[in-house]
């Protein structure tokens, strides 16, 4: 009986375990010849009609920087089709890994979020996600 139930509960355990694995997964929402962009649900948070979340570039070659990630702190405007950058931290491996530098944080002022662009697929994805979430 006690293996059964030693059975169980690792089972159990490792399913909770792959369910929390999957949740923080990284969502590609917009790919380029030279960068990939992806949203991490966790991260996802709605006040109104604001969502802000963390971006995640993957650059396929160093920046002039030197860097090969980044991880941006977003705050879009789904009412007005805006949005702006809150914090960004630069990272010297892909997705995010290796050592980083915060060399951003702060309010920026709010840009308009073009159809055919990473801004209009982050607008897709997000806000209209918010909607139909609400109906």
């Amino acid at each position: 009986m006690k293996i059964i139930i030693f059975l169980f509960v690792t089972l159990f355990l490792n399913f909770i375990l792959f369910i929390s694995s999957a949740h923080a997964a990284w969502i590609k929402v917009w790919e380029s010849n030279a960068s990939q962009h992806f949203v991490q649900s966790k991260t996802m948070k709605y006040k109104n009609q604001l969502p802000n979340f963390w971006l995640l570039t993957n650059h396929n070659v160093p920046d002039e920087s030197g860097y090969l990630s980044y991880k941006q702190k977003i705050e879009m405007d789904c009412g007005y089709s805006q949005l702006r950058l809150i914090a960004q931290i630069g990272y010297e491996e892909g997705m995010g890994l290796g050592r980083s530098h915060l060399f951003h944080k702060a309010y920026e002022e709010w840009e308009e979020i073009l159809p055919d662009s990473l801004g209009g697929e982050l607008y897709k994805y997000l806000c209209s996600k918010k909607i139909k979430s609400i109906n």
